[in-house]
């Protein structure tokens, strides 16, 4: 669709419905009459289509999205944008903490550190503020901010490595944490 204007600024667009949320308001129980129909009907035909879920949203999957596409309509999954799920941002992270990891402790029995030491070697390493801050952590000073952080990213993968936790002293000391290969489970 052409606007016709040299500006997005100066398009004039006649909705339907200009209150579209007023329009939905006064009209919720004939939405939600129709929405139960639906998956009502999509239950019944017995037949399911088995799309592959998205990942953490499989009940919906199951339910809602696999009965919109019987009814023909667009996979909502199909306007998912995997290309900036930020985690290319979380392996730089990853990345960096790993060598830091290694070059630190490197001497010791295994690599694993806690979020204090992570804060401390982000004070003095702007590659690694930076890595942090890119990949969401609030504060790279604080080590509560970054303990945050890394329980968020608990048993994930990336940048070849996943992110575990080990309970120290069951559970009375803070966490310590490691990188391990994702296939074995050996420390990276």
């Amino acid at each position: 669709m052409q606007l016709e204007v040299e500006s997005i600024k100066d398009r004039v667009i006649d909705f339907e419905y200009p209150s579209l949320a007023l329009h939905i308001k006064q009209n919720r129980p004939l939405y939600i009459a129709a929405a139960l129909t639906v998956l009502k009907a999509y239950a019944a035909h017995g037949d399911p289509l088995m799309l592959t879920p998205l990942d953490s949203f499989e009940d919906w999957s199951w339910r809602v999205r696999e009965a919109l596409v019987w009814l023909g309509e667009e996979d909502p999954v199909a306007a998912v944008n995997y290309e900036n799920d930020g985690s290319g941002e979380i392996a730089s992270a990853f990345l960096i903490i790993e060598s830091l990891s290694n070059l630190k402790l490197g001497g010791s029995k295994d690599n694993s550190f806690r979020a204090n030491d992570l804060a401390n070697w982000a004070t003095g390493n702007f590659a690694l503020r930076d890595a942090l801050e890119q990949a969401g952590c609030a504060d790279t000073n604080s080590s509560a901010k970054l303990g945050y952080w890394l329980r968020a990213h608990k048993n994930r993968i990336a940048g070849g490595l996943k992110l575990i936790s080990k309970q120290v002293n069951e559970g009375r000391q803070v966490n310590k944490w490691i990188f391990v290969s994702p296939t074995n489970g050996k420390s990276a």
